[in-house]
């Protein structure tokens, strides 16, 4: 999931180049990227919250 994060956020892959780049199907590339959207979301806002009371 970090790569893909990586490869799509920072290099600017599209999700069938990065599957490809890791030989992997693009269904399973899209399923890690969904996955690791999702705890960043998390990560981000637990991390707003922590300042509060």
């Amino acid at each position: 999931m970090a790569q893909v994060a990586e490869l799509h956020v920072f290099a600017g892959l599209d999700l069938a180049e990065i599957g490809a780049l890791l030989e992997q199907s693009e269904r399973t590339t899209r399923r890690d990227w969904h996955k690791a959207r999702g705890l960043l979301a998390l990560a981000l806002e637990t991390l707003g919250h922590a300042g509060e009371p």
